[in-house]
Formats: C-alpha cells, sequence, structure tokens
C-alpha cells in the first residue's frame, strides 16, 4: 500500500511538472507567412505566349515577364495558372494602392487603378512572437 502511494506522489508530481511549462508560458511556431495582395481577375488571362504584368506601387514599377505559362525571375509575384491566370499576388508589398497593368502579346487585357486596399493581420506563430503578416484579397471588377 505505501508503494502505491509512494508511485502515485510521484506520477501526480510528474505530471505537475509537466503541466507547469504550458502556464503562463508563451509557445511560438516557426511558420512562415507572406505579406502582399491578392488581385482576382475579372476574366481570366490567356498564358499561351508572352504576358507582361506591371504594377505601380509606391513610386516604384514592378514587372515581371511569362512566356507560355513559365515567369522569368519575378521575386515580386507569384502567378496561379494552368492555360489560363486567374489571380496575380504581389508578394512582399502593402501598398495602400497600385496600378495593375498586363499586356498579352503586345495587347493591353488589364490596365485598372486599385484603391483602398484594406489588409488584415495574420499571426501563424502567435501574436506575440513576431511581426507576422498583412494580406489583402481585391477582385478587379473591370477590365479591357
Amino acid at each position: 500500500m505505501v508503494a502505491n502511494s509512494r508511485l502515485l506522489i510521484a506520477l501526480l508530481a510528474c505530471l505537475a511538472l509537466s503541466l507547469a511549462g504550458c502556464i503562463g508560458g508563451k509557445t511560438c511556431t516557426l511558420m512562415g507567412c507572406v505579406s502582399g495582395v491578392q488581385l482576382n481577375l475579372a476574366e481570366s488571362v490567356s498564358t499561351e505566349g508572352e504576358l507582361l504584368i506591371t504594377v505601380e506601387a509606391d513610386g516604384e514599377t514592378f514587372s515581371c515577364t511569362q512566356i507560355d505559362g513559365v515567369a522569368n525571375h519575378c521575386p515580386d509575384f507569384e502567378l496561379r495558372s494552368n492555360t489560363r491566370l486567374r489571380e496575380v499576388i504581389f508578394q512582399n508589398h502593402t501598398p495602400r494602392s497600385l496600378h495593375l497593368r498586363m499586356q498579352s502579346n503586345g495587347t493591353v487585357v488589364v490596365d485598372q487603378d486599385v484603391t483602398n486596399i484594406s489588409y488584415q493581420r495574420s499571426y501563424p506563430n502567435g501574436e506575440d512572437c513576431d511581426d507576422g503578416c498583412a494580406y489583402a484579397e481585391v477582385e478587379l471588377r473591370q477590365q479591357m
């Protein structure tokens, strides 16, 4: 009986020590996230041939050329497409407004100002762990 009591006390002590690390402690993960704005096109754009995407934001111009669906050195963009492009993600930038222009084989297919972009903050590692990310999604209404 005494041995059982000692075993029970030892188990309870281990449980208490294990749980003590969870109380009041901050747990952070190492998940990453990318800030940016996702621009959903009103109509998909063909990725056949040459597609030139230009964003003007905060006094700078950013561009990306995609040839037959393959993007050439476009660190500021993520392009999600198979044979037709439906969305452009302008990443690592969080402008309040921007101008998007897209040319498909030399023809302007999108030429639009986007204003009043509203971002949502996200903290995948925990709110007190890092600065988190800011992300917005905009539905484009008009295209040429």
